[in-house]
């Protein structure tokens, strides 16, 4: 299976410092970083990095598997995390079809790439 580069997949992308620049400019260390939009997750890196605490949501499951390799990645297998809305059973894929076959499609290659 072909890797994805955050490049090519988020033209809004910006650098994890200047995120880290910003987060520390305007979050205090208590609050929570909220990403309705994480793509990439370079929002989410910074903050984990910062160690805030962070919830990021994407509607598509390549973007969110990218962005729990790139935690992963980057913080070591160890890192724990919170995930919601993958399918974790028949019922729950039989949903996901139901409601948008494209995300679907895309929600068992991303399975068996963790499987290799």
């Amino acid at each position: 299976m072909k890797q994805i580069s955050c490049r090519k997949q988020c033209e809004t992308e910006r650098s994890t410092p200047e995120i880290e620049v910003v987060s520390n400019a305007t979050f205090e260390p208590d609050d929570v970083v909220l990403d309705l939009f994480c793509g990439c997750g370079t929002t989410i890196h910074a903050a984990q990095k910062l160690d805030r605490q962070w919830i990021g949501i994407d509607i598509t499951y390549l973007a969110i598997n990218l962005i729990k390799r790139r935690l992963k990645d980057a913080f070591g297998e160890e890192i724990e995390f919170e995930e919601k809305g993958q399918p974790t059973d028949f019922a729950s894929a039989k949903r996901l079809a139901e409601l948008d076959k494209f995300q679907f499609q895309h929600w068992p290659c991303l399975l068996l790439a963790r499987v290799r």
